[in-house]
């Protein structure tokens, strides 16, 4: 085996590995790998790999646990390897032109969801990491090839002439604009625009490097990750496109002081867990929008009646922004969309006794469609659950009443399974299994009230959370009255999610100590970040 087949090789390996670890990681949060045979091993892992926070540096840069870290080194290093043993100039700039079409193949699976990745259980917080560093990489390495093929020419010679010249430029240029429209500021404040360009910078790149090659040698390397390269893009198009048009829906918008309810009914009953979402693309909101989707959890769902492991009619809620939401509120209440999805990592909080879940802002439609799910399984009959505990940080209340409502709901669900097991209502407070707490940071007055036989709380100010976590956790039996698994779910802002990581962190500890396990989940989505402290003092839980 030659240098250059090793080179194509090594990459595939890597991202083998990658699948591997994040593979792990994913069954190590939702417990699916045995709990007494690898207990030790699980401990291991969750406290030193997958949910150890790092240092705010790493954390900015999206490096959230070491097991990010240990992946970005990894594909930092292969790459740099394959670069480094290319002897001569001209090895270079062939293997460089090679590594950047290699990356280009890893970057169009691990990015937006397809119904091909979903089939591998990685996080997609997971796997736009691994688009991003990779995206980087391919860009260093289309700078290394561009300067290697242009340092033998001439000072006053005019490099690009030739058609396979200027058609490389192109694929150059391209890559470069794709790097600053994918900045986070672009995609923050102009994701249509980030869409659309992404996509048309990806045709243009993939059409570019075509040209760039001929004439075609199909012996070389090169050719082929090309045809790879271009037949996986099309390919996915082809089945976002498939799925979209097949999965029609009648969507209706509800506005409640700024929060829109999006009642969505599926034209084919889909199957549909807790914690998961879909792109909603309504070609009526503006002339792209047929090239538009967006990602909405799922925070509410109807079994269809012919068939209970399917949904027909889910309903999901949207924060009002500018742009494709705007463009919504202006759409006549009745509207044909297309829906893909549901995407996303089932959470099997029906495993755990006591699910306590934060939330910060939208967040919060995150963990109603898990609440949902739990009650009604409770609805059919014991379970393991005892404890549902939904901590949510808003910055005022009015523009979250549909939300409100919605939790609203689901405590009337869980009294009137109260009231059939107990009418009458003896001992009934013992029975109850969820509960919440509003923090609402702009209140006013520092209030604090209860409401719904204790099961309510409003409070004012912001969230703790490391000292709530600390407290509910003492509630549900951490040291060792009630011997039963804990599961801490997290959609929230990247300031809160830090804070209660490193909280988790110290509860590894009394784990290890005392026999229980808690198990973090966190959701790939961050709502906006109100003005919290930088520093935060996490205390021992």
């Amino acid at each position: 085996m030659d240098i250059v087949t090793a080179a194509m090789i090594i990459p595939g390996g890597a991202l083998l590995g990658i699948i591997i670890l994040a593979f792990v990681h994913y069954h190590l949060q939702n417990n699916s790998v045995p709990y007494i045979n690898f207990r030790h091993a699980k401990f291991f892992a969750r406290k030193y790999v997958s949910d150890r926070p790092l240092h705010r540096y790493f954390q900015s840069m999206g490096i959230a646990t070491p097991l990010y870290l240990i992946v970005l080194l990894t594909i930092l290093a292969i790459n740099v390897t394959v670069l480094a043993i290319s002897k001569g100039q001209a090895v270079l700039i062939k293997r460089s032109g090679e590594t950047v079409l290699i990356n280009l193949i890893l970057l169009l699976v691990c990015g937006r969801p397809n119904v091909f990745s979903e089939h591998v259980q990685v996080s997609q917080q997971f796997k736009n990491f691994t688009h991003k560093w990779i995206g980087i990489v391919a860009t260093a390495e289309c700078v290394v090839h561009l300067t290697a093929a242009l340092s033998p020419i001439r000072p006053g010679t005019r490099p690009f002439t030739s058609a396979p010249g200027i058609a490389g430029l192109t694929a150059a240029i391209s890559i470069a604009v794709l790097g600053v429209f994918s900045l986070p500021f672009v995609r923050r404040h102009a994701y249509e625009l980030f869409l659309n360009t992404h996509i048309a910078l990806t045709v243009i790149v993939i059409v570019a490097i075509f040209l760039h090659l001929i004439p075609f040698d199909f012996s070389q390397p090169s050719i082929t990750l090309l045809i790879i390269a271009g037949s996986l893009f099309a390919l996915l198009i082809a089945a976002r496109i498939g799925i979209s048009l097949w999965n029609r829906a009648e969507v209706r918008i509800l506005e409640e002081n700024g929060l829109l309810k999006a009642n969505i009914k599926l034209e084919r009953p889909r199957q549909v867990c807790a914690g998961q979402y879909i792109f909603l693309r309504v070609p009526s909101t503006s002339t792209l929008s047929i090239n538009e989707s967006h990602p909405f959890f799922i925070a509410s769902w109807d079994h269809d009646k012919g068939n209970e492991t399917k949904a027909k009619n889910v309903t999901a809620l949207i924060q009002r922004r500018e742009g494709f939401t705007r463009l919504l509120r202006e759409q006549p209440q009745a509207m044909t969309a297309f829906i893909e999805g549901p995407y996303g990592e089932s959470l099997l909080a029906d495993d755990y006794g006591n699910v306590i879940l934060f939330a910060s802002g939208i967040g919060v439609a995150a963990h109603l469609g898990c609440i949902k799910q739990l009650l009604n399984a409770r609805d059919q009959g014991p379970t393991r659950t005892q404890v549902i505990s939904l901590l949510w940080e808003v910055d005022k209340e009015e523009p979250w009443e549909a939300a409100i409502k919605m939790v609203h709901e689901l405590l009337a669900q869980d009294a009137d399974r109260c009231k059939r097991e107990t009418p009458d209502w003896t001992n009934a407070n013992d029975r109850f299994v969820f509960k919440y707490t509003i923090f609402v940071r702009d209140h006013g007055p520092e209030i604090s009230s209860d409401s719904k036989r204790g099961r309510q709380h409003w409070k004012s100010g912001a969230l703790n959370a490391a000292t709530v976590l600390g407290q509910e956790l003492a509630k549900v039996g951490l040291e060792g009255q009630r011997r039963t698994r804990t599961l801490i779910s997290v959609c929230a802002n990247r300031e809160m999610t830090d804070v209660i990581r490193l909280a988790y962190a110290e509860t590894l500890e009394v784990e290890r100590a005392r026999r229980e396990e808690v198990v973090l989940h966190t959701y790939d989505f961050h709502p906006d970040a109100a003005d919290l402290p930088t520093e935060v003092h996490v205390p021992t839980v």
